[in-house]
């Protein structure tokens, strides 16, 4: 996204920038044992995937985040507006990438926060943090629906740009996606405000 998307205005390209930031250190982490930092970082994915669309739509309240220390939108607030979006209210009902998104999100940040005992990762020196093919695989499954939520969140919002895109390039970023997902995207009609 971040060396396709042409003209963005900064209010919403300093998320696809970011997105492609948490990205390329989500596999090291991984394999480091590190799997704390790969929840945070793929949870980070998804927010800046809401955020892109929010603040696209909001240069005003991205300069107010940027002016005022404490105001910040919550994720819920996020999903609660992608929701309710144009782009989105017909494609939800046939791909509900905007609730697969906030079920990962509440599931990663469980692992982020330790809400449970079993989630917690105490560690009580660096020697004990190892790669251990369970964490790996779990950590995997959830970058595989982070990348699925995402790319589908940003395709059908940037659907216009997309199809500029060379075919090579949008066949790449529809492979993440299921079936289902992909003919939304061949479907959809940018803009219908219906």
């Amino acid at each position: 996204w971040r060396f396709r998307l042409k003209k963005l205005p900064p209010h919403s390209r300093i998320f696809i920038d970011e997105i492609a930031s948490d990205a390329i250190q989500i596999l090291p982490q991984v394999m480091m044992g590190y799997s704390k930092t790969a929840k945070l970082l793929i949870r980070g994915v998804l927010e800046n995937a809401l955020r892109h669309v929010y603040f696209s739509d909001h240069p005003v309240e991205f300069a107010r985040m940027n002016r005022e220390g404490k105001w910040y939108l919550t994720a819920d607030q996020l999903c609660d507006y992608a929701k309710n979006h144009h782009e989105f209210l017909k494609t939800e009902q046939k791909f509900d990438a905007i609730a697969q998104a906030t079920s990962l999100y509440s599931s990663l940040s469980a692992g982020v926060h330790g809400r449970r005992v079993g989630d917690l990762e105490t560690r009580t020196s660096l020697e004990k943090i190892i790669y251990e093919p369970a964490s790996a695989a779990s950590d995997a499954e959830a970058l595989r629906k982070c990348t699925q939520a995402a790319n589908f969140i940003i395709a059908i919002f940037q659907h216009e740009q997309m199809s500029g895109f060379l075919l090579e390039d949008q066949r790449l970023i529809l492979r993440t996606l299921p079936q289902t997902a992909r003919q939304v995207w061949k479907e959809h009609e940018p803009d219908s405000y219906q």
